[in-house]
């Protein structure tokens, strides 16, 4: 499994490693292991074999196909705080976000950023969550989705969107990984 996305290039590596666990279960269901958590250990250790950003694209692909594990756990908010290192917090952030813009399900993912607890990992959360919806559905979408939230979430929503907006120019493009195009 750690060998599949190694050898390729880093500019297809992110695509490689985001839906390499679809190739991982089946790897998972012929050998037997069909307990989520061990599956889990399992994938976070190849991951943390890694450096830089095949490191960020493993740990967020865990994050983005994790869907099955918060069915049964809804542990979703707290998932990411397993990785030890902030960037591996980051990359795992960086992927449930992917889950939630993939489904277009804008409402559970602003409630998740909001929700987060430490502010630098909250900020990254929503200017990942505004880039990647900006760049699969309108502009105009973001004031949508931070005018339907309650006061306090609505305040805090609009408040990043403004950070969003004044420092997007100088973010990695987030569709590409936590390194973006500057891999």
């Amino acid at each position: 499994y750690r060998g599949l996305c190694e050898g390729i290039s880093s500019t297809y590596q992110h695509a490689c490693f985001r839906y390499l666990p679809k190739v991982q279960d089946l790897i998972f269901e012929s050998k037997g292991i069909i307990d989520a958590p061990e599956r889990l250990a399992i994938s976070k250790n190849i991951c943390e074999e890694f450096e830089g950003a095949p490191r960020a694209d493993c740990i967020e692909a865990i994050g983005f196909n994790a869907e099955g594990i918060f069915r049964v756990s809804n542990n979703r908010q707290n998932f990411c705080d397993q990785f030890d290192a902030n960037t591996d917090r980051q990359a795992c952030v960086l992927g449930i976000v992917g889950g939630f813009i993939k489904t277009f399900d804008y409402d559970d993912g602003v409630n998740y950023c909001h929700n987060m607890a430490n502010s630098a990992i909250q900020k990254l959360c929503y200017q990942v969550f505004f880039q990647i919806s900006e760049q699969v559905s309108m502009s105009s979408i973001m004031e949508t989705i931070c005018s339907k939230e309650s006061t306090s979430k609505s305040k805090m929503c609009n408040e990043r969107l403004e950070e969003y907006r004044i420092s997007k120019s100088m973010l990695p493009n987030y569709t590409l990984g936590l390194y973006g195009d500057k891999r």
